[in-house]
């Protein structure tokens, strides 16, 4: 996503970047690309954090799933999610979607039928969401310093984090055990396992099915100021880092 000219490209195995959303319908301009995720068809699914739209572009249309509704004069009515950010697909191609306005995390259809999955209010301001293979929903803040798993609506349990103790990354630990500084983003590869982005620590850490987390960065390979991890897991799982003030994408 290429905030700045509110354009969505894509690398080719040149890394050329190529654009995927030259041609808007009119009415469809995206003023701010906050997050994008794909289909098992390619569709696109994406969120516009300052228009508070949720849009799915497939073979070329462009569709709006949800917008936050309005009163006549245009302002936003009182009580309804807004600054959509992070956006992702169960297995069943549900779409959940972060709301930054009031801590929400809601799911879609592609008709726009929404249900709540998290209420507003039960985590501090919500950082990213990550949905696990078998379909749990997983919620990070960067506030609390901890990553929660999604029990119900109105109830979370504690994954990754520790207020209490020693303020130090330690590995080989229960995840719940180890501290946190600033959890910014969180992610899943092909073996369930899940990464959390610390960028307190400028580190990526790495909790196992059985809930150990080591660290996969290390002194020398630190990585500061992350907005986004996401992994790719077609052939060799990779990270993908991008960094919002720096104008720039990292492989790891």
């Amino acid at each position: 996503m290429i905030g700045n000219n509110q354009d969505i490209v894509y690398l080719n195995k040149n890394s050329n970047p190529i654009s995927v959303v030259n041609n808007y319908s009119e009415g469809y301009n995206i003023e701010y690309p906050s997050d994008i995720c794909t289909g098992r068809l390619g569709e696109l699914y994406i969120t516009d954090k300052e228009r508070n739209f949720v849009f799915w572009l497939y073979e070329g249309v462009i569709s709006t799933i949800y917008s936050t509704p309005r009163y006549e004069d245009g302002s936003i009515i009182s009580g309804e999610p807004t600054s959509p950010t992070s956006i992702r697909l169960n297995s069943s191609e549900d779409i959940f979607v972060l709301f930054e306005g009031d801590g929400s995390v809601r799911k879609f259809d592609r008709k726009g039928q929404q249900t709540i999955v998290l209420q507003p209010g039960i985590i501090e301001r919500p950082s990213d969401i990550a949905i696990s293979n078998d379909d749990p929903l997983f919620v990070a803040s960067k506030i609390d310093g901890l990553v929660y798993k999604v029990k119900n609506d109105t109830e979370v349990v504690i994954i990754a984090g520790n207020k209490q103790g020693i303020k130090s990354a330690i590995d080989g630990v229960l995840a719940s055990e180890s501290y946190l500084g600033e959890p910014v983003s969180i992610d899943f590869d092909i073996s369930n396992r899940l990464y959390i982005a610390d960028n307190a620590f400028g580190s990526i850490r790495v909790v196992t099915t059985d809930g150990i987390i080591n660290s996969l960065t290390d002194s020398d390979n630190k990585v500061f100021n992350i907005s986004k991890m996401r992994i790719n897991n077609h052939g060799q799982t990779t990270l993908y880092t991008t960094h919002l003030l720096e104008h720039k994408l990292n492989r790891i």
